[in-house]
């Protein structure tokens, strides 16, 4: 009989998790929708069933959401000191002290979480975005720099650094940045913004006007010694190689700037930079070279600096743009094996 008891237990906490599954996926549906109310109810009730803090954590980034921070504060602090809490509870918690402007709570809370969670990519992000807010703007890229090197595939410290480095003289740097942005999951909004910065920054530096007879990717670099390529900086190398391939024209859309880009890898694979300056994206345009996918791929990073010209393309090239999808898939951005030194691109 014992035996039988212990049976219909376990079937009903399986039954129950079951349940709080469901009821969790009817709230994200519900959160999609912004029916903010009814997913805050729905995260509750998964609560309740399953003792999942998960659910409890989901109900306070719909008050977040909604910019009630203060709630989700409350709730975050009910359980997050009495669990094994995971990163992304802190990181929620922190940033909503630093949007009520409890900005020493906020460095206080994260500060803890990296105690408990040392490797944590999230928690830098934030970090560097709550320094940043106090005005510390090394600091904050110095924490965005070590998120990235923490975990490659993490979005946010690239947008952060692309943001960041697109208000310098050294725009090749925020264009690395975007690019590789755009390859990992991300909000839509964002990836719009990284796009744009793609195109901006290869329309600005390769248009032609009467000040200017090369590219201007980075600040006039000087004189160049192939000899010592190792002791330049990457931004060098890149102006050095973008004034051999650069073909002077007044007008520069997306045809221009992919020949310019396709120009562009060839030569510094050619002339070894790739193994002077090691570049997961780099190897990633190479390979799509090598496949034939690079002028597809190139018409989706660039395309919302000008749509209707990305329109027009995709109108004409659909199985282009399907094959491209289904290859993409099989074959992403190899960020880990391709180690990429983002402090070589924030250099002062």
């Amino acid at each position: 009989m014992k035996f039988i008891y212990i049976i219909l237990f376990i079937t009903t906490l399986a039954s129950y998790s079951q349940d709080a599954n469901s009821i969790g996926k009817d709230a994200l549906i519900e959160l999609q929708n912004k029916n903010f109310n009814g997913a805050a109810k729905l995260f509750d009730s998964a609560y309740t069933i399953s003792g999942n803090h998960d659910y409890l954590y989901e109900k306070a980034y719909v008050s977040y959401k909604r910019k009630d921070f203060k709630s989700t504060i409350k709730i975050l602090e009910s359980f997050i000191h009495d669990v094994e809490a995971k990163d992304r509870y802190y990181q929620l918690l922190g940033s909503s002290y630093d949007f009520i402007g409890e900005k020493d709570k906020a460095l206080n809370v994260i500060r803890m979480g990296i105690t408990k969670i040392p490797n944590s990519s999230r928690l830098y992000y934030e970090l560097g975005v709550t320094e940043y807010g106090r005005s510390n703007t090394q600091e904050a890229i110095s924490y965005w720099d070590l998120g990235v090197k923490l975990d490659p595939t993490y979005s946010n410290n690239y947008f952060q650094l692309m943001k960041e480095t697109y208000q310098s003289d050294r725009k090749v740097y925020s264009m690395i940045f975007a690019e590789i942005f755009l390859n990992l999951p991300d909000d839509d909004l964002k990836k719009k913004e990284a796009s744009s910065i793609v195109y901006n920054v290869y329309k600005t530096s390769l248009e032609l006007n009467n000040t200017k007879a090369e590219p201007d990717f980075t600040e006039y670099i000087g004189e160049y010694d192939p000899s010592k390529a190792a002791e330049y900086p990457f931004r060098t190398a890149f102006q050095q190689i973008a004034n051999k391939v650069y073909k002077p024209t007044l007008k520069i859309g997306f045809n221009e700037i992919i020949k310019f880009r396709t120009d562009f890898i060839n030569l510094w694979f050619e002339n070894g930079y790739n193994e002077l300056f090691p570049n997961p994206l780099f190897e990633y345009h190479k390979l799509m070279i090598d496949e034939g996918f690079f002028e597809t791929y190139s018409y989706m990073t660039l395309s919302s600096g000008n749509l209707d010209e990305f329109k027009i393309w995709m109108f004409e090239n659909r199985s282009k743009f399907t094959e491209f999808i289904n290859w993409q898939y099989q074959y992403p951005i190899d960020l880990k094996t391709f180690i990429f030194n983002s402090s070589a691109y924030i250099e002062n």
